[in-house]
């Protein structure tokens, strides 16, 4: 299996941390509770 040129592992930890904090702040971010935000971080 060849990689892809434009994918590595750290692309997978940005996309894993930027959701992971995406669902934190949907939870106790600013103006709080649940559900998180319908948009994804920028």
């Amino acid at each position: 299996m060849d990689p892809n040129p434009d994918y590595d592992a750290s692309d997978e930890i940005e996309y894993f941390f930027n959701y992971f904090f995406w669902g934190l702040r949907g939870v106790s971010g600013p103006g709080g509770g649940y559900p998180p935000p319908a948009y994804p971080p920028v």
